[in-house]
């Protein structure tokens, strides 16, 4: 998530021009964009259709019937894609959609709270993949926007024509720090917050010693990371966006795909915080704790990351 408090935020002037950013050197990339619909009234005093942008990496391979597309959603709410780019680095071969969510990043930002939502959010989802005209993919979500894969998994698993034996649709789910709920992950978030607030000695401001525990383990923070919080969206932002929102199971449990949980060891996405998809899905989902890392294991440890990523979404290829 966005931090809720902006205290890490880079105050950087956002860039209004279109910006071509090239995450994975040698990666052919198509930029595009489409008009997401609010479905205002027509008498509404403000425009109801807003641009998305997004990327495709590898566009050549977005059809392949041997390695399907994967779909990453970013999280924050309203903090851009552009800390997901090095997933071209570690995931070879298969074509990687990014794209910015309404609110942040290339993407419009709405000034009217109202043209914000869950919802709204699946429904630009499912406009892309549309547009695109990507029928079998894998998706993946970070932080919240792990909570938005799942919920549009779960859109698709309850629609009347689902069938589990078909192989176009979503393939695979990866929640990568994800949790169910937003109320418990800020309560998480606080706890571990007094926890260094106790110990602290004054010779390193708290919200930094955060960030290297349990947000981003590294002595600097990664660029593709300092990018996205500079170009990060300012009206619907960070926990007080969502908060009290949880995602909930499904009756149809049985046509979800098969997941894969992946979280860090000093993640403040605590167990404690995803621990309930166990009963969204039984049997059909495994974890993957990885060691020395918090919230943003791919910016940790990239290439086991990627590994671990690559080998799950084999299987269902």
């Amino acid at each position: 998530f966005l931090l809720p408090h902006n205290s890490l935020r880079v105050h950087a002037e956002k860039k209004r021009h279109r910006l071509v950013e090239q995450a994975a050197a040698g990666n052919l990339c198509n930029e595009g964009s489409l008009l997401v619909n609010r479905g205002g009234k027509a008498d509404d005093k403000h425009d109801n259709k807003y641009t998305l942008r997004y990327r495709i990496f590898r566009p050549m391979s977005l059809s392949s019937k041997k390695a399907a597309p994967l779909v990453a959603i970013h999280g924050g709410p309203s903090l851009p894609s552009d800390y997901l780019e090095p997933l071209v680095d570690v995931i070879p071969y298969r074509s990687i959609i990014l794209f910015d969510q309404v609110g942040c990043g290339q993407s419009d930002e709405p000034k009217n709270l109202s043209d914000y939502s869950i919802e709204y959010g699946l429904d630009d989802i499912e406009a892309l993949l549309k547009k695109l005209g990507v029928r079998r993919f894998h998706l993946y979500g970070h932080s919240f926007g792990g909570m938005l894969a799942y919920e549009y998994a779960k859109r698709l698993a309850e629609l009347e024509t689902t069938d589990p034996y078909d192989d176009e649709g979503c393939l695979s789910l990866v929640l990568s720090s994800a949790p169910t709920s937003v109320s418990l992950l800020d309560f998480e978030w606080e706890r571990l917050q007094s926890i260094i607030e106790q110990q602290a000695d004054g010779s390193n401001p708290v919200e930094e010693q955060f960030r290297q525990q349990h947000i981003c383990r590294t002595e600097e923070l990664p660029e593709p990371l300092e990018r996205a919080y500079s170009r990060a969206g300012s009206v619907w932002v960070g926990l007080d966006a969502v908060q009290g929102f949880e995602c909930t199971p499904t009756s149809k449990q049985n046509n979800l795909p098969s997941l894969l949980i992946v979280h860090g060891e000093h993640d403040f996405c605590t167990p404690a915080c995803i621990e309930k998809w166990d009963e969204f899905f039984g049997r059909r989902k495994r974890k993957k704790m990885l060691d020395d890392c918090s919230h943003h294991c791919l910016l940790e440890r990239g290439n086991f990351y990627g590994e671990t990523l690559e080998s799950f979404f084999c299987e269902y290829d």
